[in-house]
């Protein structure tokens, strides 16, 4: 909750002022890594908040080790200039493996589809669109 100008409940007005800006930046930044990925228990589920808008022809979304429980997560998803297709990049997690991996591919298909991928290594697929 945003709190500006605004007093206890039973005090008289007085002036308190905006919260730190640098939290509001770091929810806004929470929010757009949890598009992207989010750990649910020992799974990992990839892209499941996609915006359909961030798959434009030539658009680039890259992860660069976000710290997941599973080790710092590198992703990008790179669609073809056509935007016929994208390419997705995911390097291998360094800590523990999670039980599996779930990409979602509704924003980039359109289609409400997902997969599941094998964790310990280095991948990378073409999703045609």
């Amino acid at each position: 909750m945003w709190r500006e100008e605004q007093s206890l409940k039973g005090e008289p007005f007085k002036k308190v002022g905006d919260m730190p800006h640098n939290w509001a930046s770091a929810e806004f930044i929470r929010l757009a890594t949890h598009l992207l990925e989010l750990d649910r228990g020992n799974e990992l589920h990839l892209l499941e908040g996609f915006p359909r808008e961030w798959a434009g022809p030539g658009m680039v979304t890259r992860l660069n080790g976000v710290a997941t429980p599973f080790g710092p997560l590198r992703l990008e998803v790179r669609v073809a200039k056509d935007g016929k297709s994208a390419r997705l990049k995911v390097a291998k997690l360094t800590g523990k493996t999670p039980s599996k991996i779930i990409l979602h591919l509704d924003g980039l298909t359109g289609k409400p589809e997902s997969l599941k991928t094998p964790p310990g290594h280095d991948w990378e697929r073409i999703i045609t669109r």
